[in-house]
This record gives structure tokens, C-alpha cells and sequence, in this order.
């Protein structure tokens, strides 16, 4: 079959046709999206930019900030016993009972009730730079932590990840049956209202006898710890106490004579 310079010509125009459209859609469409992704990423990156040149020009405020939060994370740290355990709860009433007109009947010690934790916020994932990145960047979030917690924030960093040691926070509840004038009462209120640890009262009642004159009630007092802050556990002072006796009952004991033999 011979093939006419006519049908030639026709045959060139398709494969040109052809060669266009494996061109656009091989080549030019994707230099196309790529082009739109680098756009985005160029406009994110001027986005993030401008946040970062906000953030540098306010880095006085922030750091202030800082430091007046820093200061309340450690008031209130300051303010928690590391651990309260039974002999805690019985020595604050023993003292509250001579600090105050108040005489203590009974002592409910309930168990450590956990409130909070800041595991859910301890773990901050640090991206790796990439480059052109400014590497303090990345290390914004842990710079933040360092400046709020100082030493005390016990750092542990593994790879790409650091966790700042967990702190609990837990609240024990002590009941105390009482009796007391109403000096005594007004006095045991100013006693824990005054305590150096974080306690608070839950409940209170009283109710006055008319045959003494005095109130009698129980309190309801919440006490609260924290672990997993830098200081030791502090022991009470307990006081050396009697211990034991022959008569139980506290009766009228009668000495015994030996009779000479006749």
C-alpha cells in the first residue's frame, strides 16, 4: 500500500496531537500541582513566619508571663505535702485539739482520693527540623515547660519525645467528732484556715448543749498532697505517749496484805 504525501502530512498531525496531550498530562499537569503545593507551603511558611516575628517582638511579655506563672506553679507546689499518711491525720487533730479550746472524740481517717494528673499534658512531640528551619523552633515547647518548672520539672528526654516527671495530685478527707466552746470552735476554724499545708474544711456542725453550754459536731477536713514534686516527705513529731496499762477497766484497786502465820 503506498502512502500519499497527503496522508503522511495527516499522520504527522496526529502524532504531534498525540505527543501534546502525553505532554500535558505526563509533564506540564503535574509541574502544574506541583507548583500549587509549593504555594501552599510557601504561604503556610509565611504565615508561620509572621507569627514568629509577633512572638519574638512580644518575647518580653511572654517571658514575663512566664516567670508570674512560674512563681504560682511553685506557691501552690510549696503549699503540698509530698505524701499525708495516717499518722499526719491523727498528729493535725492532736495539734488542732491544743492549739484550740477543743477536746477531739474521734478521728475518720478515709482513704487518698486522686483528683488530678498531668500525664494527659506531660508528652510533647518534637518535630525534626527540616531544613532551612530555625532548630529553635522545635524546642519552643520544651523551652516553655523548662521556664515554668525549672530543676523541678525532672526532664526525660528519649528520642524525638521528652515527659516531665508525672505529678499527682490527691486529697485525703479526716472527719473529727469535737467538743468545744464556741471560742474553741472559732479557734480550731483559725487553726486550718492557718495550716502551712493545703487544707480546707468540707463540712462543719455543731450543736449546742444547753445542759454544758457547749458545742459539739464533727468536722469534715479535705487534705491534699502532691506527688512527684522536688521534696522529701517531712515526718510528724509524734510525741512519746503511754503505752499500756494493767488496768483496763480503771478500777478501785484494793492492796493485798500477807497475814502472819501464827
Amino acid at each position: 500500500m503506498k502512502i500519499t504525501y497527503h496522508d503522511k502530512k495527516i499522520l504527522l498531525i496526529l502524532l504531534g496531537f498525540l505527543l501534546l496531550i502525553v505532554v500535558y498530562f505526563n509533564i506540564y499537569k503535574k509541574q502544574i500541582a506541583l507548583r500549587d503545593r509549593i504555594d501552599i507551603e510557601v504561604l503556610q511558611m509565611q504565615t508561620k513566619l509572621a507569627e514568629l516575628k509577633d512572638m519574638d517582638q512580644r518575647k518580653e511579655e511572654y517571658l514575663a508571663e512566664i516567670e508570674k506563672i512560674r512563681k504560682e506553679v511553685k506557691k501552690y507546689s510549696d503549699m503540698m505535702p509530698v505524701q499525708i499518711k495516717e499518722e499526719d491525720s491523727i498528729m493535725f487533730a492532736r495539734n488542732m485539739e491544743l492549739a484550740a479550746d477543743l477536746t477531739i472524740r474521734a478521728v475518720g481517717i478515709g482513704e487518698l482520693e486522686l483528683l488530678s494528673s498531668t500525664a494527659e499534658n506531660q508528652a510533647h512531640a518534637a518535630p525534626t527540623a527540616t531544613p532551612g528551619e530555625n532548630p529553635l523552633v522545635r524546642d519552643e515547647g520544651k523551652a516553655v515547660d523548662e521556664a515554668l518548672y525549672g530543676d523541678e520539672a525532672a526532664m526525660k528526654e528519649g528520642g524525638d519525645a521528652y515527659i516531665m516527671e508525672e505529678r499527682l495530685l490527691y486529697r485525703n478527707v479526716t472527719s473529727l467528732e469535737y467538743q468545744s466552746t464556741y471560742a474553741g470552735l472559732k479557734s480550731a476554724i483559725r487553726f486550718i484556715g492557718d495550716s502551712p499545708d493545703r487544707t480546707t474544711i468540707a463540712s462543719l456542725n455543731a450543736t449546742y448543749d444547753t445542759g454544758t453550754g457547749n458545742l459539739s459536731g464533727s468536722f469534715l477536713v479535705n487534705q491534699y498532697s502532691m506527688s512527684g514534686i522536688d521534696k522529701p516527705y517531712e515526718e510528724p513529731e509524734v510525741p512519746s505517749m503511754p503505752i499500756g496499762t494493767d488496768n483496763i477497766f480503771g478500777t478501785a484497786e484494793i492492796p493485798v496484805t500477807e497475814t502472819p502465820m501464827p
